[in-house]
């Protein structure tokens, strides 16, 4: 390849408009207008579809990205030939016209070329076109390829280092950035889990060496173990998903990072034609160790390239735990109570199922549930009322202390932060004769007036 060739393929946009502009406003360009062009040969346009280098790495090339060229026929009822003087002048008028007018409106177009769909090289090429003024418009690209602005070349175009030379075979490379495609959702409509991921990563149009995708797991959550992950292909065209075979990928769980790796035969899989554009979906299993506000996210690592990694925005699951404190009348502490908590999708404790059985209170009247789901908060986002994914709790007693009434009425609390704490006073039988040992419905007013709830955020 001549140097020259060489300088003109590393032209950019910017560079290629100023240099197309610059070249036809020097007097001599204006005055001897077609001189030195060969009027008799065609030319090409190949567009290179890359991702924007940054901090020193190299270009990606971009595959499946759609472009078209149209040829300039006439500005304000004027021909754009350029074999003519005349026709150079008119191109030079509308290439100088201000950005702020839409200096199409007063142009017209030949018919446009068939549209040219990039390769695995990023390249499209337009060949055999006669001399003009063209405009160039990506009219298509894969899923998270961000669109490149129309943009103008000529054929033939000034050589940039030979003075009075013109070259006929044009490169351009119009600048682009594969967009952060990646998404992170959550399933938590379990009372007390367990907690399904979704990480979906658009496969990105460029040569691929590796494709990795990490998740750094919050330390409130625990992987499931023994779980096999889904691992599956959707097409662009939304085709039903394929499942990558075991050969294609490897899955590990080590220190809380979730990571999937696929092998050399699964990064031939992500280079198939039909491929690009794709999304790869990983779903697995987590339960909740914690409570609060639990963020996490995905990170997909490409080719080992800083500048090429995908991350996800963050979503969130909350969880809560009920804390009970059991006492009597005077405030001691009572050991031995048995709880469960139950619940439903609506408030309707006939409705309601055992959730979360309860350890029996220790000799400071405590016990505490599990992790519970918030109860308005879920599938990353706080619920309408009445949604179908809404949580009831109550608390049930199923066994009181030694020589105590135990309630026979279920007590409603609800779960929207970190800790509930609910204080639950015991009446003893002897002290009341009218109380029967297993509790009846005289003992609910005096246990409601002596329960309190507590949240701690």
């Amino acid at each position: 390849m001549h140097t020259h060739t060489r300088l003109a393929r590393r032209v950019g946009l910017a560079l290629l408009a100023a240099s197309l502009l610059a070249a036809w406003t020097t007097s001599a360009a204006s005055a001897a207008g077609a001189a030195g062009i060969d009027q008799q040969r065609t030319g090409s346009i190949t567009v290179t579809k890359n991702r924007s280098p940054q901090d020193g790495a190299s270009p990606q090339a971009i595959a499946g990205v759609e472009f078209t060229v149209e040829r300039l026929a006439t500005y304000r009822a004027e021909p754009v030939d350029l074999s003519t003087s005349a026709g150079w002048q008119t191109a030079q008028a509308f290439l100088a016209a201000p950005p702020s007018l839409d200096r199409t409106a007063a142009a017209t177009f030949d018919a446009p070329e068939p549209p040219r769909v990039t390769d695995r090289a990023g390249q499209a090429t337009f060949a055999l076109l006669p001399l003009g003024v063209y405009r160039v418009s990506q009219t298509d690209a894969p899923a998270g390829v961000a669109a490149a602005q129309d943009f103008w070349v000529s054929i033939p175009f000034a050589d940039p280092v030979r003075p009075g030379a013109w070259l006929y075979d044009v490169a351009a490379y119009p600048k682009s950035d594969v967009e952060s495609d990646g998404t992170k959702t959550v399933s938590d409509l379990g009372a007390v889990g367990p907690v399904t991921w979704t990480v979906a990563f658009t496969v990105p149009p460029v040569p691929l060496t590796s494709f990795t995708i990490r998740d750094e797991l919050d330390p409130r959550l625990a992987y499931v173990a023994d779980q096999v992950p889904a691992v599956s292909l959707v097409t662009a065209d939304q085709r039903p998903p394929t499942a990558f075979t075991p050969l294609e990928y490897v899955v590990t769980h080590k220190a809380g990072v979730v990571q999937l790796e696929f092998t050399d035969v699964g990064i031939a899989r992500l280079m198939a034609d039909d491929a690009v554009g794709a999304t790869v979906v990983l779903t697995f299993e987590t339960t909740v160790t914690g409570t609060g506000a639990i963020a996490n996210a995905a990170t997909a690592d490409i080719n080992r390239n800083p500048t090429l990694a995908i991350t996800t925005d963050s979503v969130e699951t909350h969880w809560g735990r009920l804390e009970v404190m059991k006492a009597d009348r005077a405030g001691r502490p009572l050991a031995g109570a048995v709880f469960e908590v139950w619940a439903a999708r609506v408030q309707d404790f006939t409705a309601a199922k055992v959730v979360a059985p309860l350890e029996p209170t220790d000799g400071t009247g405590r016990t505490s549930s599990g992790t519970l789901r918030h109860g308005t908060f879920a599938n990353g986002g706080p619920l309408a009322p009445g949604d179908d994914a809404t949580w009831f709790y109550w608390l049930v007693e199923v066994q009181a202390p030694a020589g105590y009434a135990r309630l026979t009425e279920p007590i409603p609390f609800t779960v929207d932060s970190a800790t509930t704490t609910l204080t639950v006073t015991n009446v003893q039988i002897d002290q009341d004769p009218t109380l029967p040992q297993t509790g009846g419905a005289g003992t609910w007013p005096l246990t409601l007036g002596a329960l309190s709830c507590s949240r701690a955020p």
